[in-house]
């Protein structure tokens, strides 16, 4: 008897315990009232040949792909792999002047190969259920308030009144002083931290998933360097491939 309601208690306990745990992470994943935003609420995809066969802009993208690239599943991953190399170089457009010719250099073909390296082109691709129109919508705001939040810093930290430069996705403040300088560290630090809360939407659909580009190794992630390739052949017909078999979300605002 003793030892059944020893079971008992214990069970009890673990029960309370499991609903604290599911309690607390329930309030953890409210951000000032909001909820998670829709990409971190993934489902679990598995992509198998049998997924491509009975989505139609997938299998077509499947058929068309050139001879000389593969295609391999992993999870909730596409990745297209080239099975030739080719050269790739970055051109730094940062800072360049409009009469700049140095660019040229990067159209020769001994250029990039001198100064670039050799890769064997690969992407990966995340695959999530295809967003719904609400889905949609509802990231849209969030990312929207995201956006006046991080708008209303200036003013939270007294630096509206400050000038600021912007180039390729990056500013800063000009002329502060000091004391300017310690509230733009505080400043920069919380903007951080809200734009890594910034809901990625997907960069295609096909007729039954979102797809999330994660990489292009023949892309650079700055938004300054340039990509130049030889051949520029081996990597074209995969981009357009892309672009023309899978389509681009609805407007997303």
């Amino acid at each position: 008897m003793k030892i059944t309601l020893s079971l008992i208690v214990f069970l009890f306990s673990i029960v309370i315990s499991f609903a604290q745990n599911n309690s607390n992470a329930n309030s953890s994943a409210q951000i000032h009232g909001r909820s998670l935003p829709p990409q971190q609420q993934k489902p679990h995809i598995v992509l198998t040949d049998s997924i491509i066969e009975h989505d139609k802009k997938l299998r077509d993208f499947r058929d068309v792909c050139p001879k000389n690239w593969s295609i391999i599943l992993n999870g909730d991953r596409m990745i297209v792999r080239a099975k030739d190399s080719v050269w790739v170089a970055y051109y730094n457009a940062a800072n360049r002047s409009i009469i700049d010719t140095s660019e040229r250099n990067y159209n020769d073909t001994n250029y990039i190969k001198q100064h670039g390296r050799r890769i064997l082109p690969e992407a990966s691709f995340r695959f999530e259920y295809l967003w719904t129109q609400e889905k949609m919508q509802a990231a849209a705001k969030f990312n929207n308030d995201l956006y006046t939040r991080i708008k209303n810093l200036k003013v939270k930290y007294n630096l509206q009144n400050l000038r600021e430069w912007h180039k390729w996705g990056e500013s800063d403040f000009v002329d502060a002083t000091p004391e300017e300088e310690e509230r733009i560290k505080q400043y920069q630090k919380e903007k951080d931290s809200l734009e890594t809360q910034k809901i990625i939407f997907p960069m295609w659909v096909s007729d039954n998933y979102s797809i999330f580009m994660e990489y292009k190794n023949w892309q650079s992630d700055l938004v300054y360097m340039v990509s130049k390739i030889y051949p520029k052949e081996a990597i074209h017909q995969m981009d357009y491939n892309l672009e023309f078999f899978l389509q681009v979300p609805e407007e997303k605002n």
